[in-house]
């Protein structure tokens, strides 16, 4: 039973590690690509930029307040279970809370995808579509190359 919680901490342990790690090079940048070459790509008018650009805003102060949260409820259950003693009621609390905050997260993003397809013609859906792939729904962070580094790293790892 011991065995089975230790192994349960380890394994939440490592999964925030490697979530919080990635926070770091977000930027604030809105979880979108908007702003570099899929514009170009995309061959956005004038009236859609500025859509796009206005529901990027409407949305940016509440994910921004949300993502804080969300690493806060992280570091709280950090820091709890490198307690002494720590409580499992509130360990519970603060799993129940990240769970929480990353289904209101999954809603915005799917409150967004919806949005988006108000405003992109099919054409430029399919495009962003297969832009994304196996990314659909992960927020864009920091350097791009490294979605490629790690998808080549995979294909190496395969073929041992």
């Amino acid at each position: 039973m011991k065995t089975a919680k230790i192994l349960t901490v380890i394994f939440l342990l490592a999964t925030m590690a490697m979530a919080g790690s990635h926070t770091k090079d977000f930027k604030n940048k809105g979880g979108n690509d908007f702003k570099g070459s899929l514009p170009k790509e995309l061959k956005l008018t004038s009236a859609q930029t500025r859509q796009l650009e206005e529901m990027r805003k409407a949305r940016e102060k509440d994910t921004r307040f949300e993502r804080e949260k969300l690493q806060r409820a992280k570091q709280d259950l950090r820091d709890e279970l490198f307690k002494a003693n720590p409580s499992l009621t509130s360990i519970e609390i603060y799993k129940s809370d990240i769970i929480d905050l990353q289904r209101k997260q999954l809603d915005n993003m799917a409150e967004s995808v919806l949005e988006l397809k108000k405003v992109l013609t099919p054409e430029q859906l399919e495009i962003l579509k297969n832009r994304q792939g196996k990314n659909f729904g992960r927020q864009q962070r920091g350097d791009s190359s490294r979605g490629s580094q790690k998808q080549s790293s995979q294909k190496g790892k395969k073929s041992r």
